[in-house]
């Protein structure tokens, strides 16, 4: 079985090493080993993953994410850990995303291995949206279309379960 820091340090190695092809088979050899928790999808259910550069923002959402009974996940810029799908939605910040992780997130987007939604906003004229449909784009300064999108998400999947 493959733990978690494991396959994360694999894949950064990956990331600087191999082509997007063989990290995806990687992926998928590596899914198949892992064994995930009972609570997993429970957790998945309830994170919120954020790549932001902005304390206004990220006060609120830490404020709106306890008041939703949610877990806010921060995250850096150049992380891998958007593709790894263990929230239900993701806010991220095209201004600071690094351009090599977004370009990942949007091949495995395309490969239908991502269908989880995610706000984008700030500069994002220089990224590339999936074909998917699953990435929006919103304005910066919109807080309340931000906070609103993660509560109609989370009721949505808190009514389907």
């Amino acid at each position: 079985m493959i733990e978690r820091r494991d396959l994360i340090k694999k894949l950064l190695y990956g990331s600087v090493v191999w082509s997007i092809a063989d990290l995806q088979t990687f992926l998928a050899e590596a899914g198949a080993l892992m064994s995930m928790p009972e609570n997993a999808s429970q957790k998945q259910n309830r994170a919120i993953y954020c790549v932001v550069d902005n304390p206004e923002l990220e006060a609120a959402l830490k404020t709106f994410a306890e008041e939703i009974n949610c877990e806010i996940l921060f995250d850096w810029p150049n992380s891998i850990e958007l593709i790894l799908e263990h929230y239900f939605i993701a806010i991220v910040d095209g201004s600071i995303i690094d351009e090599a992780v977004w370009t990942m997130y949007i091949e495995f987007c395309n490969n239908g291995d991502i269908r989880v939604p995610c706000l984008l906003f700030g500069d994002t004229g220089r990224l590339q949206i999936p074909e998917y449909g699953n990435v929006y784009r919103i304005a910066s300064n919109d807080y309340v279309v931000i906070m609103d999108s993660i509560k109609n998400i989370k009721s949505g999947l808190l009514t389907s379960a």
